[in-house]
């Protein structure tokens, strides 16, 4: 594998319900060291039909994000992951590594995955396999948002109108 010279670029991929702007302070440090920066947003995050938002959406709106930096720009990409973006962030990079397209004769690609804080799910399972089995007692799931024939209850949750009470 060949590694450019230059930096790469810093791709922020924010938690559940952080907007980029909360990132800016940590962004702005970024690129004050020399780091071209990207904090991308998604649709799950402050959407107008939250019924709707998928994790698997999210990965693919930033795929989207990132396909041009990669295949028409050929930069070097580091993800920067915080809380649940690690979980749309790793489906987004899927396919995309560096050495994988050095291989294929293409430029650019994702050095690495930096989980901040962030879920690092086994591909094929869910989140909630991965923390036992069992939502968070403030969460009620709301309907199936993805299904493979291994794990059919994935889950879009929302959040219960009180959570202080289910800790009560």
């Amino acid at each position: 594998m060949v590694i450019s010279s230059s930096k790469p670029t810093l791709v922020i991929v924010p938690g559940g319900w952080h907007p980029p702007s909360a990132y800016r302070r940590f962004a702005t440090h970024l690129e004050d060291a020399g780091y071209p920066t990207l904090t991308a947003p998604y649709p799950s995050c402050n959407s107008t039909t939250p019924k709707t938002a998928t994790c698997g959406e999210d990965a693919r709106s930033l795929r989207q994000q990132l396909l041009p930096l990669i295949d028409s720009e050929g930069k070097d990409v580091v993800l920067l992951s915080h809380s649940y973006g690690g979980i749309p962030a790793a489906g987004a990079a899927y396919g995309l590594s560096k050495n994988a397209r050095s291989k294929a004769s293409k430029k650019g690609g994702i050095l690495g995955l930096v989980y901040m804080s962030a879920f690092a799910v086994p591909e094929g399972a869910s989140l909630v396999e991965f923390l036992g089995g069992k939502h968070a007692p403030y969460l009620v799931p709301d309907k199936a948002s993805w299904s493979s024939p291994r794990h059919s209850s994935n889950r879009i949750l929302i959040p219960s109108p009180s959570p202080r009470k289910a800790y009560a």
